[in-house]
């Protein structure tokens, strides 16, 4: 299974195009596994508990859980949600590609956005457990990273025209710490990603039907790079 990863900053438009390529996709034919295909695989085992119990039964996710285990002891903020969001995530990966139920799985949201808000929201600071959480990954999945890439003023304007919550957070923090904030979490980004193979990027200031046909272009010929290898 190859999985392709869009990752950027908020208000890129990454789930946008991932629904116009997961539907293109589609149309010719291939298996695309999409966010709730993976995310909710099985639906009783998206609980903690429930997704823990599951994994005691595959041994080859033993590791997994022990370094996502010790990245949860090595954050400093008690809420600790993108440590969730990781571990689940991870695992139902892992287990989407042992069922090979789909040819393809695209995600807008994944393994390198939660590693990044584990570092920079829930204080997260030591890059060996990244690393090894990456290395883990990097053996068992083909994983493409696919950056959205977005000049910082346009992502400060396109996320303060969003939804209540993300203005009133926007205008809360101020202007400058605001912009700060972003180029953080970009060079953040780029940091974590660096740990797969080298990234798609993607300028999204251009038409995202232009972006959708370049990166279908680009998948369909990996795809079929992938196949010759088998």
């Amino acid at each position: 299974m190859v999985y392709y990863e869009l990752y950027g900053l908020p208000g890129a438009g990454k789930s946008t195009l991932a629904n116009i390529i997961i539907y293109e996709l589609r149309a010719k034919g291939y298996k695309v596994g999409a966010w709730d295909d993976v995310y909710y695989r099985c639906p009783n085992v998206i609980f903690k508990q429930s997704l823990k119990r599951e994994m005691l039964f595959h041994i080859n996710k033993y590791k997994l859980f022990f370094w996502c285990w010790k990245a949860y002891k090595n954050c400093k903020n008690p809420n600790r949600a993108f440590y969730n969001k990781l571990l689940i995530l991870t695992h139902q990966l892992l287990m989407v590609a042992e069922e090979n139920n789909y040819d393809i799985v695209i995600l807008e949201e994944g393994a390198i956005q939660y590693i990044s808000s584990l570092r920079y929201l829930e204080d997260f600071s030591d890059d060996k457990d990244y690393k090894r959480i990456s290395r883990y990954l990097n053996k068992r999945l083909i994983i493409y990273p696919v950056f959205c890439n977005i000049d910082i003023a346009e992502c400060m304007s396109r996320v303060r025209n969003r939804g209540y919550g993300s203005k009133r957070f926007s205008y809360s923090v101020g202007c400058e710490k605001f912009k700060q904030t972003m180029i953080y979490k970009e060079k953040n980004l780029r940091r974590i990603s660096s740990t797969f193979l080298p990234p798609i990027e993607i300028n999204m200031k251009a038409p995202v039907a232009d972006n959708a046909r370049l990166l279908v272009a680009e998948i369909l010929s990996r795809s079929l790079d992938e196949r010759n290898k088998t």
